[in-house]
């Protein structure tokens, strides 16, 4: 999930030395933070990390604000401050409190839904792992911190396909969480995780009533306008685009992708992902020139977060050219097949030519 979550500053109430100006600062970015107002939030954790950075005491200053400031960095799409953060957050609450502390447990836990956010699994999974672990040996079965690693970890089970992990980890997690009420926002993240299970799962009927009741908790408690709000809405989005509802689908994948531009620019994470789904979508309905336009911009997007080489690129250029065939214009679609032929062989190995070449005769028998 793409959820930022900040810290509380009650961990540090104890402290004897001055920390009034930092305080201020970190409160301010906190709220500011969980008003999705990311810029401000930006500044205010910035300045909250130079209050700290002015007096070596102030370290479990220095390691909050480094790991709330991450969480900011990350939600924007600024990956490689958000990682050194999380770096230098994990090794100053190693040294202070040791590597099996509740802090080290959150750090772990915040730095793989980085990880999972660049689908990066393999790096995610065992960070998790081990957070859930020290959860689970510190604090009661029930906590909601236990929950919260539970949840991630469901999440990333049901991605990666182990979904017979996902499905006792994310029920384990609603419990907990559901008996803090059944109207907040850990249980609406739950019930959004359940809605990707269910639906990998074939239950359609509870993967729709789960998305729909994320939805709802998610337009109380934070608005309309929210990104959690868009990321449950997108997964009810995709559940009907799935079953070729495109009249109920396409309105809120173009809803979501209005809130996610107004939240976070037009060249971010999670506008490149609602641009592919749209084009998807268009795609799929033989509306070829909406799609190129929605690819052409992802296209864009995905080079300037992961470079032009990436195999993260592949999908679209297929998709992209599938489009131009669709118009009949193969002089534009076949630079693009071979780019992604090229992507794919080196990322794969010289088997991806021959599947690619495969998915382009299929292409164009069908079109």
């Amino acid at each position: 999930m793409r959820r930022v979550q900040i810290g509380m500053l009650l961990l540090f109430g104890s402290l004897g030395f001055a920390q009034e100006g930092w305080e201020r600062e970190h409160e301010a970015g906190a709220r500011a933070a969980k008003q999705a107002r990311f810029a401000d939030a930006e500044k205010l954790l910035l300045q909250s990390e130079r209050e700290a950075r002015r007096n070596a005491e102030t370290s479990p200053l220095l390691a909050r604000s480094l790991l709330d400031l991450a969480e900011v960095y990350r939600t924007e799409g600024n990956y490689g401050e958000a990682q050194a953060r999380y770096e230098e957050a994990l090794k100053i609450y190693t040294r202070q409190s040791g590597e099996d502390s509740l802090q080290v447990a959150e750090v772990l836990n915040k730095h793989a839904e980085l990880y999972k956010t660049l689908n990066d699994y393999a790096k995610a999974e065992p960070l998790l792992q081990r957070s859930l672990e020290i959860r689970q040996r510190k604090l009661p079965a029930d906590s909601g911190e236990v929950a919260q690693v539970q949840n991630d970890l469901g999440e990333l089970y049901t991605a990666t396909g182990a979904l017979d992990k996902a499905g006792p980890l994310l029920n384990a997690a609603l419990t907990t969480r559901q008996k803090t009420g059944e109207e907040n926002e850990a249980v609406a993240e739950t019930l959004e995780a359940l809605g990707l299970y269910y639906r990998k799962t074939g239950k359609t009927s509870q993967a729709e009533s789960s998305y729909r009741k994320a939805v709802g908790i998610f337009g109380k408690t934070v608005g309309g306008e929210h990104p959690d709000y868009a990321n449950a809405m997108e997964g009810l989005a995709l559940f009907y685009s799935e079953r070729r509802q495109f009249d109920l689908a396409v309105p809120l994948l173009q809803r979501i992708l209005e809130i996610r531009e107004k939240v976070f620019g037009p060249e971010h994470h999670d506008v490149a992902v609602s641009l592919d789904e749209i084009g998807l979508a268009t795609l799929q309905q033989r509306q070829y020139r909406s799609a190129i336009s929605s690819y052409e911009r992802s296209v864009k997007i995905w080079e300037k977060i992961f470079g032009p080489e990436s195999e993260v690129l592949s999908p679209d250029l297929n998709n992209l050219a599938a489009a131009y065939e669709g118009l009949s214009n193969y002089t534009a679609a076949e630079p693009l097949l071979q780019r992604a032929v090229r992507i794919d062989e080196k990322a794969l190995g010289p088997t991806a030519r021959t599947w690619r070449l495969i998915c382009i005769i299929w292409q164009r028998c069908c079109t």
